[in-house]
């Protein structure tokens, strides 16, 4: 199992450049896991598309339908507290302290694009491209 944020989430199910990698990924480990919150940031990530024209709505429903058959069996809800204490810690938004959390709570790695989750959380925090080569 692996924790994956919304933008890992949105390179799996919304065609893209990332998307290959992202496949490559969910082959290595299909059991990716996230806090709820996942589901309010990526449909803001669905209407923001659409709003600007990268895509349709019965894509946007497409790609919905997909993250939720892939990531409704192992969403997670992390710790509040430990939330609120890795956020003000290490100066990161309660959003993104939520899948370090969750990350940490299973024992497992977080899949991310997010430059500063991977810099600040190195070991923890993974690329596309490093899971899926590694």
């Amino acid at each position: 199992m692996i924790v994956a944020d919304t933008n890992a989430i949105g390179a799996l199910c919304i065609a893209g450049p990332l998307s290959a990698l992202a496949e490559a990924c969910f082959h290595r480990d299909p059991a990716w896991a996230a806090p709820r919150l996942w589901r309010d940031e990526f449909l803001n990530v669905l209407a923001t598309s659409v709003r600007l024209g990268a895509f349709d709505l019965r894509t946007a429903e497409t790609a919905w339908r997909s993250a939720v058959v892939r990531l409704a069996p192992h969403e997670q809800h992390p710790d509040p507290l430990r939330t609120l204490s890795i956020a003000t810690t290490h100066q990161i938004t309660a959003y993104d302290a939520q899948f370090i959390v969750t990350a940490q709570a299973l024992g497992t790695h977080l899949l991310t694009e997010d430059r500063e989750l991977l810099r600040k959380f190195p070991g923890l925090a993974l690329s596309l491209k490093s899971f899926a080569a590694s």
